[in-house]
């Protein structure tokens, strides 16, 4: 029995085990270097049940030293903890203030929603589900805490563990009814830094986590991954692919503090008066954000593009590249896939910053081998051979200058020395069908004008890049083959001037007037080419004719002034002291030297 605001209440429990015997806690050192440890959490602590009197109730307690643990009402929650400071077995109880639940659960870009294989998993998901009627489901969970929420919750492992473990209580106590048990396997704390940029919007955020964790959670027991971020503000109370978390590509979801919507009725699900908008790169105080402001940096200074808000969407334009083949730091590597792939960088990012891309003996050494330290890749039976050209695509092998060991508890450490120099690889013993973390990138230098794919070692052309003259020097292809101008250049193909930021076709920029305006400064800039080269033209021609007429009196007509000027009309009655005028009227021209009217018939010299 529990009292709260003075009331008593009887609390029914029954022990429920959700944090495995063996749950460890991650975290990384000084050096980067990951250790884990037992945690001293107890798996026998955690009971789970209801209030009497309340059928919807939830309580998730943990009794080991002391009640610790959440109690939810229909309307509302209460955490209780015990007083440290007191001397008895005494407990604080507090009313837990949820926030507005009318902001979205998950983030609503769809640009990022694969739907293929979509009814397959919920068909699967349905089986499961009637399957579990009579046997009960497991569903193990790695957390991961980033280090703003690790500060926030107090930089503390006992506590934080603690408070992790009450809210996966209350979860596996939701999900009881369909006899389904949520395990919380294990808990990685980022107390130094983060090992994803958790900046910007969730969709890419959760992106870029289910990137690190199919390179970094491997070995890890898991069905599944959860990145917890605080924020002080957030439009969103997390992002995961819905539908999809059956698939262990998509096994894994972010969730982050929210924020109410202002832009939002939450009653009727609709905007305010006056808003265009509630969410979105592209969205700021419920308005669009102005046409050509960048919505997503580009990654990669060479390989990559930004984009920019249009000026009518709330979401950015879809995440473009430069194209594959374009050649890329200083003319000595190719872009793929948004990234000038460095074997140096890939050495760096896995052993530190003071190794280097290996020799190439040091690939001769390892990958000719057809073991766990070096091939070209796995298959059912075995190590696939590396033929000779193909040495560079097996597995990064890196040059180590250290002298202190690696150390990597995912993976077995390989080291080799050859010609004096320690070589060093990795084995992470994954199933041949997984993608391991150690091959050479795709896209990486491994010969003249030749790059790695697929663990063989292939000619650049094989990427189609064509896009040598098609943006006259001012731009270059995207990964569409549609030119993405500099700025002050105009689209679709950079040769012509103009206002604004560059960009492309797909930047969604230009609208129907705007591609209209275009067209006619790209025509207005030729007419005032074709005016400046006519004129000079012209003016020669006329230098050129009036010593012909003057001195050689060839092909022409002379009359006196005084005869002729009573036929002329009165335009044309005009004389010059000293000088010429130069007059036409159908296929005659009229010039006048030295008040001597001369009479030129006129043919065709120019077709305009």
């Amino acid at each position: 029995m529990i009292t709260i605001e003075g009331k008593p209440y009887t609390i029914h429990l029954k022990q429920k085990i959700f944090v495995p015997h063996d749950f460890r806690i991650y975290s990384y050192n000084k050096e980067g270097f990951l250790n884990s440890v037992t945690s001293h959490v107890k798996n026998l602590c955690f009971y789970q049940g209801y209030i009497t009197g309340f059928p919807k109730s939830t309580v998730t307690l943990s009794i080991c030293s002391g009640l610790r643990g959440l109690l939810q009402f229909e309307n509302i929650s209460y955490g209780i903890e015990p007083l440290v400071s007191a001397a008895g077995f005494e407990h604080m109880v507090y009313p837990i203030n949820i926030n507005s639940t009318a902001v979205p659960f998950l983030s609503h870009n769809k640009m990022y929603i694969e739907t293929k294989g979509l009814s397959d998993i919920q068909t699967d998901i349905k089986a499961k589900s009637d399957h579990s009627k009579s046997f009960p489901l497991y569903l193990e969970i790695h957390v991961i805490v980033e280090k703003n929420l690790y500060e926030y919750l107090g930089s503390g492992t006992t506590i934080i563990t603690q408070k992790i473990a009450q809210v996966f209580g209350l979860v596996s106590r939701m999900f009881s009814s369909f006899n389904v048990t949520i395990v919380l396997s294990s808990l990685e704390l980022w107390t130094d830094e983060n090992k994803i940029s958790t900046t910007g919007e969730v969709d890419a955020v959760l992106h870029r986590f289910l990137n690190w964790k199919d390179s970094y959670l491997v070995l890890r027991q898991l069905d599944m991954a959860y990145l917890l971020v605080y924020r002080n503000t957030s439009d969103y109370l997390g992002a995961t692919f819905p539908g999809k978390m059956c698939e262990r590509k998509y096994a894994g979801g972010v969730a982050i503090v929210c924020k109410d919507n202002k832009c939002c009725n939450a009653a009727t699900c609709r905007l305010q008066p006056g808003a265009k908008c509630s969410l979105g790169q592209c969205c700021s105080g419920c308005q669009f954000i102005k046409k050509g402001t960048i919505c997503r940096q580009q990654l990669d200074q060479d390989c990559d593009v930004p984009e920019y808000c249009n000026g009518s969407s709330a979401f950015c334009q879809p995440d473009l590249f430069v194209q594959d083949g374009r050649p890329c730091r200083s003319r000595t590597a190719f872009c793929y896939k948004g990234k000038c792939p460095s074997p140096d960088n890939q050495c760096r990012s896995i052993f530190g910053k003071d190794v280097e891309n290996g020799a190439f003996p040091c690939y001769e050494e390892l990958n000719s081998k057809t073991d766990r330290s070096g091939s070209c890749g796995r298959t059912k039976t075995g190590y696939k051979l590396c033929q000779w050209k193909d040495l560079r695509c097996g597995k990064i092998i890196c040059k180590y200058k250290s002298s202190k060991p690696f150390f990597q508890t995912q993976a077995t450490v390989i080291y080799v020395s050859v010609n004096g120099h320690v070589c060093i690889t990795l084995d992470y013993r994954l199933h041949y069908q997984k993608q391991d973390p150690i091959w050479v990138y795709d896209g990486s230098l491994c010969g003249f004008k030749q790059i790695c794919l697929n663990r063989e070692c292939v000619d650049v052309s094989v990427l189609g890049f064509d896009c040598y003259l098609k943006c006259n020097g001012h731009g270059i292809c995207n990964s569409r083959k549609n030119c993405h101008c500099d700025p002050g250049w105009l689209p679709p193909d950079c040769k012509t001037q103009g206002p604004g930021v560059g960009g492309s076709i797909d930047s969604g920029l230009l609208s129907v007037s705007d591609k209209l305006l275009v067209e006619r400064y790209s025509n207005n800039i030729w007419s005032n080419w074709m005016l400046l080269i006519i004129l000079p033209l012209v003016m020669l021609l006329v230098m050129i004719i009036i010593p012909v007429i003057k001195y050689s009196g060839l092909t022409i007509r002379t009359h006196a002034v005084e005869s002729q000027s009573d036929d002329l009309k009165p335009e044309l009655q005009k004389t010059l002291e000293n000088g010429w005028a130069l007059y036409s009227t159908g296929n005659l021209g009229f010039c006048f030297i030295d008040q001597t009217l001369y009479e030129l018939e006129l043919y065709g010299i120019f077709l305009f």
